[in-house]
C-alpha cells in the first residue's frame, strides 16, 4: 500500500465533509471524474482507491449510522421498485458469476467487477436516502457541475502543455496504479496532437463526465437569474473546449444526443435558445485549430477505419454469440468485455438481468414528483432525467461504465428527488446535523399528514 499527493488533498476533505450531509454529497458529486487519481494505491491487488470510492464510503457510513435514515425514511413505491430492481440485477450478476466458467477473464476479475457494480448501487441507494430536501439536491448538482468545470479546465491545461512540449505534472491527479492513469501515447497521428484525458483514465470517460455536466448546466440554469446564466455560459464553454480536446467519439456522440434533445424538445424543457447557443459554440470551437479539426474528423467521420472501431465491433459480435449460447444468465458478470450496453448485459447476465435493467431504466426516466414539490424541483428533475438519458445513450454505443461514479450519482440524485417529494417528517427544511448528532429528538409525522405512496 502506498500513498500519493492526492492523499494529502482528499483525506482531509473527507474528514471535513463527513460531518455534514451537504458537504458529503457535494464532494462525492464533484470528484466522480477523478478516475485516474489514487488516494491510496494497493499494489497487492493492483487497485487504486479513487476519491469517488473515498467519499462514497463516507456517504454510506452516514446512511447506515444516521438515525433519521434508519428510523423514519420510507421510500415511494416507484423508488423502491428501482432499488429492488438494482439489487435484483446484482443478485443475478452474482449468480451468473457463481455458475460461470471463467473465459476471457478469471474469476477474481469477475468478482472485482461485481464489487464495482455493488458499490455503485449502494451509492445510489445512500443518495436516495440522505438527500432529503431540494436545497441538498441543488448542492449536489452544483458540486457535480463545479467538479466537471475544474477537470475540464485541468484538461485544457494538459492539452496546452502537451502541445507546447512541456512536462505535465501527472503526479498530482494521474497517480493511480492502474495502467491507464496517464497514457503518454494518446497520439492520434494527426499533427502530433495528444488527446486530453485530464483526471480521467482515458478521454472517453472524461467525455462522459463532461456531457453529463453539460446536461445539468443547460437545463438547471437556462431560465435562472443573471448570475446563473453567466455560470451556465462560462462553465459550458470551458467544458465544451475540454470535450473537443479529448476528441472522444463517445463524448461527441453524447454531445450530439444532448444538443438534439435540447433543440427538438427544448421548448418543453424551456432551454431551446440555450441549446442553440451551445450548438453554435460547439460548431465554432474546432475551427480555432486546423489540427484539432483534423483530429475530430479522424474520430468521427473516419471512425469506422480505426482499430478502436474494429475492436468494439468485434466485441459486440462476441457478445451476440455468447448470448445465443447462454440466453438466460449469460457467461457471467465481467466474463466478457462488450463495447455496447445491450449485449454487455445480455452476454453477461442473460435475459433475466436485461429484464431487470429495463425495469430500472423505466422507473428512473418515467418517474414524476407530486404537486407540492413540482415547481421547486422541475428544473433539477428535468436536468437529472436528461443527464441519466444521455449517460445511457453514451453507454449504449460504448459499453456500460458501471465502475465509474457518474451514472450512479445522477441516478441516486434522481431517486432522491422522487423520494423526498412526499415528506415523512415534521422537521425543518434542512435539519441541523450537529443537533441531531447531539441527540435532538425526532418527531414522526402523524398518520393524517403522510400521503399514501
Amino acid at each position: 500500500m502506498s500513498f500519493t499527493f492526492a492523499t494529502l488533498l482528499f483525506v482531509p476533505l473527507a474528514i471535513w465533509a463527513a460531518f455534514r450531509t451537504k458537504r458529503t454529497v457535494a464532494m462525492l458529486a464533484g470528484t466522480v471524474g477523478f478516475s485516474a487519481t489514487a488516494v491510496v494505491n494497493i499494489e497487492a491487488i493492483q487497485f487504486a482507491v479513487q476519491p469517488y470510492h473515498l467519499f462514497g464510503l463516507v456517504l454510506l457510513g452516514r446512511a447506515l449510522l444516521d438515525a433519521r435514515v434508519r428510523r423514519t425514511v420510507r421510500l415511494r413505491r416507484r423508488v423502491s421498485v428501482v432499488l429492488l430492481g438494482l439489487v435484483g440485477f446484482w443478485l443475478v450478476a452474482a449468480l451468473s458469476v457463481a455458475v460461470a466458467t471463467p473465459g476471457e477473464q478469471d474469476r477474481f476479475y469477475m468478482v472485482a467487477q461485481l464489487g464495482h457494480l455493488g458499490f455503485g448501487i449502494a451509492v445510489a441507494w445512500a443518495l436516495s436516502r440522505l438527500v432529503r430536501t431540494p436545497e441538498t439536491l441543488r448542492v449536489a448538482c452544483r458540486g457535480f457541475e463545479r467538479g466537471a468545470v475544474f477537470i475540464a479546465a485541468w484538461g485544457v491545461m494538459q492539452f496546452a502543455l502537451n502541445g507546447l512540449g512541456k512536462e505535465y505534472p501527472q503526479f498530482i491527479f494521474n497517480n493511480s496504479i492502474g495502467r491507464f492513469a496517464y497514457v503518454e501515447g494518446q497520439d492520434l497521428g494527426v499533427a502530433g496532437l495528444i488527446r486530453a484525458s485530464s483526471t480521467a483514465t482515458e478521454p472517453s470517460f472524461l467525455g462522459r463526465t463532461l456531457v453529463i455536466a453539460l446536461a445539468l448546466l443547460l437545463v438547471r440554469h437556462a431560465r435562472g437569474a443573471v448570475v446563473e446564466r453567466r455560470w451556465m455560459v462560462g462553465g459550458a464553454l470551458v467544458v465544451l473546449t475540454a470535450l473537443f480536446m479529448a476528441t472522444s467519439s463517445t463524448g461527441l456522440f453524447g454531445l450530439a444526443v444532448l444538443l438534439g434533445a435540447g433543440l427538438v424538445g427544448g421548448r418543453r424543457l424551456r432551454v431551446q435558445r440555450a441549446a442553440a447557443g451551445l450548438a453554435l459554440a460547439a460548431a465554432m470551437i474546432p475551427l480555432v485549430s486546423p489540427a484539432l479539426t483534423a483530429a475530430l474528423i479522424e474520430v468521427t467521420l473516419n471512425k469506422s477505419q480505426t482499430g478502436s472501431f474494429l475492436s468494439r465491433s468485434a466485441s459486440i459480435e462476441q457478445g451476440k454469440a455468447a448470448f445465443a449460447e447462454h440466453p438466460w444468465l449469460g457467461l457471467g458478470w465481467g466474463n466478457l468485455t462488450v463495447h455496447d450496453l445491450p449485449f454487455k448485459v445480455l452476454s453477461n447476465t442473460g435475459l433475466v438481468g436485461a429484464a431487470l435493467l429495463v425495469l430500472v431504466l423505466m422507473g428512473l426516466l418515467a418517474g414524476r414528483v407530486v404537486p407540492e414539490h413540482a415547481g421547486r424541483l422541475r428544473p433539477d428533475l428535468r436536468a437529472l432525467k436528461l443527464a441519466v438519458a444521455v449517460s445511457v445513450a453514451m453507454d449504449w454505443v460504448a459499453g456500460w461504465s458501471y465502475p465509474y461514479g457518474d451514472v450512479w450519482v445522477v441516478s441516486g440524485l434522481l431517486l432522491a428527488a422522487f423520494t423526498f417529494a412526499r415528506p415523512r417528517l415534521d422537521l425543518p427544511a434542512e435539519p441541523d446535523d450537529a443537533a441531531l448528532a447531539a441527540g435532538a429528538p425526532l418527531v414522526r409525522a402523524t398518520a393524517a399528514s403522510v400521503p399514501v405512496a
